[in-house]
This record gives C-alpha cells, sequence and structure tokens, in this order.
C-alpha cells in the first residue's frame, strides 16, 4: 500500500476512534472527522462510503489482528488454561479499541470473533462448537465487563474450564 494512503488511513481512523470515545455512531461527523484528520471529505469518500462503512472496515481488521495474535487456538481441547491464556493475551492489546468501538455492541464484538475463530479452528463436531462458543463468548465477556486484572480472570477461567466434567475426562 502506498504510503501516503496508508498514513490518510491512519489518521482517519485515529480521529474516528476519538470521536467514538464520545460519540455514538451515528453521531460521528464526516465533517468533524475530516478536519480533524486535516484531509478533504472527497479523501474520506475515496476510502469509505460513511462512517458505518469505516466503522465496519474497522471491526473487521481489530477482529482479524486479534485472531492472527491469537497463540493457543488449537490446544482448547487438550489445553483449555493454555487456549484461555492466549485467548485472553490477544484480547488485552486490543481493549481500548474493544470498548470504543464496539461500545454497547459487545455482542457484535463476540460473534464476529466467535465466527473468525471458528473459521480458522474449524470445529469437528456440533459438540465442540458449541463449547467453543460458551467459552469464547465467557471468557470475552468476562474480561470486557467485569473489571477484574488480567491473572485474576485467567485464573477463574481455567479452573471453571478444569472442574467442568467433560474437561477433566478429556471429552471436549
Amino acid at each position: 500500500m502506498d504510503l501516503r494512503v496508508s498514513k490518510t488511513q491512519e489518521s482517519i481512523q485515529a480521529q474516528f476512534l476519538s470521536q467514538r470515545k464520545t460519540k455514538p455512531l451515528n453521531k460521528v461527523s464526516v465533517k468533524i472527522l475530516c478536519e480533524k484528520a486535516k484531509v478533504n471529505k472527497s479523501t474520506f469518500y475515496r476510502h469509505y462510503r460513511d462512517v458505518f462503512d469505516l466503522s465496519d472496515k474497522m471491526e473487521a481488521q481489530l477482529v482479524k489482528d486479534i485472531i492472527m495474535s491469537f497463540y493457543g487456538i488449537e490446544c482448547l481441547f487438550n489445553d483449555p488454561g493454555k487456549f484461555i491464556k492466549g485467548l485472553l493475551e490477544a484480547i488485552a492489546p486490543f481493549e481500548g479499541e474493544i470498548t470504543t468501538l464496539f461500545r454497547g455492541r459487545l455482542d457484535v464484538f463476540t460473534e464476529m470473533f466467535e465466527t473468525s475463530l471458528k473459521k480458522k479452528y474449524q470445529p469437528e463436531s456440533p459438540s465442540q462448537d458449541i463449547k467453543l462458543s460458551f467459552i469464547v463468548g465467557g471468557a470475552a465477556r468476562a474480561f470486557l465487563n467485569t473489571g477484574y486484572d488480567y491473572e485474576t480472570i485467567a485464573k477463574s477461567l481455567e479452573d471453571i474450564l478444569r472442574e467442568m466434567p467433560y474437561v477433566k475426562q478429556g471429552q471436549i
């Protein structure tokens, strides 16, 4: 990608995140966004249809970045502790962006993340698919909604998984 295009998109996205911290998506103004990003509106529209398109693209890229940084993805059914640790460590650096982009819509983030994870992991049975949904949804909500520190959440989630009968018996 051309360096100028990359820098323009970074500037637009940074200003978008700045506005999203204080405004709902439908109140973000392209005019103000462009003024603060120091780009013309025509430049914005060359890259995005509207602020909803910008948000969709940023959300998709964020989920992709998290999935790419997720080590231990293959450990869900043989080492759930490593899976949970990898999951939380993949989400942690992006916590601010997640809470800003998906403000009031954590369910959308969880659904996007779970869908992407399933594409990469490809559960082999309906049972694995359901368990993966349960674990990912619970872990994401615990991390992003509780306010507890990373270590407490990781340990608690690992304990929960280890206490489940199907995990103890290696049947997950």
